[in-house]
């Protein structure tokens, strides 16, 4: 189950100097880069307003980034959902770049770095764990009931506590410190339950809390939000696969 709740312990991508712009860039194969750039402008094309936002990106994520990012999850195709999340990516630095202050381009960064976390592993994922911390950080500076913020840092401070004995040795060298020194299962349950509460309609605040209700040994509860997730009809390409993982966890051997 471990594997399944490692979503925001890693950034997309390699990065040899955490913060830096080209840090966040990865080689994409030419026939895939040339069917992601039309992707991308079909996506870009598509009259602002005409859907409505996913619940987990809410009303301020700005359009573009949001569009991309569920187009990328929708793909069905390693190469292009690498290359959308990408576009995605950079529709988010641009926003950022343009607007240090706006807390939504700043969530939206963290948000699509973190459904591209799934994709890596090993020290990489450590390395811009630091990163997305540090964006969490300004959003929740500034406004410390933003919900979702409040949601990804307890999952990230939930992926810490799930490390092994050498992954958190290794975390102690790449990791910024005040991520180790405020993790703890107490925390995460704050995080994530306050976000569940504020957010019930996002389905992934439930499935999360599921997790950590399994991992400190309290299945019951891990049930009943499991349920919860599987009341929502799914909207989206994000709750398509967050109603998939739990389905899959109440259905694991032992569950």
């Amino acid at each position: 189950m471990n594997a399944v709740a490692v979503w925001i312990l890693s950034v997309a991508l390699s990065v040899p100097v955490v913060g830096s712009p080209e840090a966040f860039t990865a080689p994409v194969e030419a026939p895939a880069a040339e069917g992601c750039r039309a992707a991308a402008d079909s996506v870009r094309t598509l009259p602002l307003g005409v859907r409505t936002p996913p619940a987990w990106s809410g009303s301020d994520v700005p359009e573009t980034v949001w569009r991309m990012a569920e187009a990328a999850l929708d793909v069905g195709d390693d190469a292009m959902e690498l290359c959308l999340l990408l576009e995605a990516e950079s529709e988010a630095r641009r926003l950022v770049e343009a607007d240090s202050a706006d807390l939504e381009a700043r969530f939206a960064l963290a948000a699509v770095l973190g459904i591209r976390a799934d994709r890596e592993s090993g020290r990489d994922q450590l390395r811009v764990a630091s990163a997305v911390y540090e964006e969490l950080e300004r959003v929740l500076a500034s406004d410390p009931e933003h919900a979702r913020a409040r949601h990804a840092m307890g999952r990230l401070q939930a992926a810490v506590m799930r490390m092994g004995g050498f992954k958190r040795f290794v975390a102690t060298k790449i990791l910024d410190g005040d991520i180790l020194s405020e993790a703890s299962w107490k925390s995460a349950e704050e995080h994530l339950a306050w976000a569940e509460r504020t957010m019930p309609g996002v389905t992934d605040h439930h499935y999360e809390l599921a997790q950590l209700y399994i991992d400190t040994g309290r299945p019951a509860l891990a049930v009943e939000e499991l349920g919860h997730v599987l009341e929502h009809e799914p909207r989206s390409a994000m709750e398509r696969d967050t109603r998939r993982k739990a389905l899959a966890l109440l259905t694991a051997p032992g569950a």
